[in-house]
């Protein structure tokens, strides 16, 4: 892509600047920074806080809401609260010129990567989201395999609607963290039809070993793993000298693959294949090289990193990379 976009609303990865959080959130900005030390991570562009703000604004009520909510520690009018926010940001007609930038963006996209048959990964990107001191993790939504424009508007629209979803408002209440902070930015990117897919943790969150890795992966998109519907092969590594301490075969039952259908391209969950649910994921050299990943992704955060990846053929795909909060 190579262009910043008019007035920075929509802006191409490549563009990004590592510590702009403000204006592309954590999710966004730590790719940007492991994109410019040479990961290869999916292409794409952020739908800026601007956007966000612009709704805050042109939304009266919101404020209203907002205001209203501060110092409030009923639980029951804060989830009223919540359900009121959703549903104003829900009846927003996203503007025409955020429209227009937002298609110019994926016109760019698709001339990078070619003709993404899989469609697009929408995800959110808070600027409350993946810091040091606060996680925000899966409080707001994200959708995979998103085609066209309109859908791929509605989503973005859908990720700023879960911005104030009754869980995430909680989160934040119970954080003490006001909800006038909140500004969610939007990642659009080319969804990777991933041949295998994990998560790895530079730091033993189980056993709360700072010399140890954690790695889970199964077959296919890592959906399953993330929402908990299967049992994923899990693999110990010691850091120094780096070597595999352990492997647990998962039981794999189901995996999440891109489906595509007349109009629409959707994720399906279908029954693992004999053959792949009683085989780990992972040979020792593939694991090794994902172990090797999250070392150097952890030496340039400076701190425990929390690593969503996917495998494309040969090649290691990082989808997102947090500070581990639990240790």
């Amino acid at each position: 892509m190579g262009s910043v976009i008019d007035d920075a609303l929509v802006v191409a990865l490549e563009d990004i600047k590592p510590d702009d959080f403000d204006r592309h959130g954590g999710k966004t900005s730590n790719l940007a920074r492991l994109f410019g030390i040479g990961f290869r991570v999916p292409l794409g562009f952020s739908v800026t806080t601007s956007c966000f703000q612009r709704v805050m604004d042109e939304i009266p009520q919101i404020q209203e809401i907002i205001t209203e909510l501060e110092g409030n520690d009923d639980y029951e009018e804060i989830l009223e609260s919540a359900i009121a926010l959703q549903s104003l940001i829900g009846d927003y007609n996203v503007p025409i010129e955020i429209k227009h930038q937002i298609a110019i963006g994926l016109e760019n996209l698709q001339k990078m990567t070619g003709n993404l048959l899989h469609g697009y990964a929408v995800r959110s990107s808070a600027t409350l989201e993946d810091r040091r001191d606060i996680s925000f993790a899966g409080q707001a939504d994200s959708f995979l395999c998103v085609t066209g424009i309109e859908g791929v508007v509605e989503s973005v629209k859908r990720v700023w609607q879960s911005a104030f979803s009754p869980r995430a408002v909680i989160y934040l209440h119970a954080k003490r963290i006001p909800l006038a902070q909140m500004k969610m930015a939007v990642f659009v990117q080319e969804m990777v039809p991933a041949d295998i897919s994990g998560v790895m943790f530079t730091a033993n969150v189980v056993t709360r070993n700072s010399e140890e890795i954690l790695i889970n992966s199964t077959w296919g998109i890592g959906d399953t793993i993330v929402s908990g519907k299967i049992v994923p092969d899990t693999f110990v590594l010691a850091k120094g000298p780096l070597s595999i301490k352990q492997r647990e075969l998962g039981a794999k039952t189901k995996m999440c693959v891109p489906q595509i259908m007349e109009n629409c391209v959707e994720t399906t969950l279908i029954d693992t294949p004999q053959d792949k649910a009683v085989t780990l994921s992972l040979d020792d050299e593939t694991l090794l090289r994902i172990a090797e990943a999250g070392l150097t992704i952890e030496k340039e955060f400076g701190i425990a990193q929390d690593i969503e990846w996917c495998l494309m053929g040969k090649y290691i795909v990082i989808l997102q990379s947090r500070p581990i909060t639990t240790l």
